[in-house]
């Protein structure tokens, strides 16, 4: 069985880094994720310059239209809260799951509306994050896309 890879958070100011940027292509480990799309939904997720986009046409009511799943060992014990940045398409929301030594912690996003958000999910005083789930769902209908930019924690006393 592989071992989850060990993450270091990458600060960027007092009270948030990132550990995994999308962004920068050759440097982020996407290829490490597993993407898994529902049966019946004709999603497409891939490494884009600067972004890991995703795509589709059709999506199920009931279930995910993709997930991306990735076992990690990350100290977060400076920091209270995971936050992911992207776009989404209206009426598509994500369902934040985080494996931590503290348990489960999880969260529905807001809808998407177009536009790039940040959204974040509560890490209720956990020390290791040991997976990280993010499952997208949607109601809307005909083509849609969207973009992840980058995974990051953040410590909110601190900002």
């Amino acid at each position: 069985m592989a071992q989850p890879d060990i993450v270091h958070p990458i600060p960027f100011n007092v009270g948030e880094a990132v550990i995994e940027p999308f962004w920068a292509t050759g440097f982020h480990t996407f290829s490490t994720w597993t993407v898994t799309g529902a049966e019946g939904s004709s999603a497409r997720v891939y490494d884009r310059w600067a972004m890991v986009a995703f795509e589709w046409v059709t999506a199920p009511s009931d279930a995910p239209v993709f997930s991306l799943s990735r076992k990690m060992t990350v100290d977060v014990s400076d920091y209270n809260a995971l936050t992911i940045s992207c776009v989404l398409p209206a009426a598509t929301r994500l369902v934040l799951i985080a494996q931590t030594d503290a348990g489960v912690r999880k969260t529905i996003t807001p809808d998407g509306d177009g536009s790039t958000r940040e959204f974040s999910l509560d890490l209720a005083g956990a020390k290791t994050l040991t997976h990280l789930t993010i499952e997208c769902r949607s109601e809307a209908t005909g083509t849609q896309q969207g973009n992840f930019f980058w995974v990051g924690l953040e410590n909110t006393e601190l900002l």
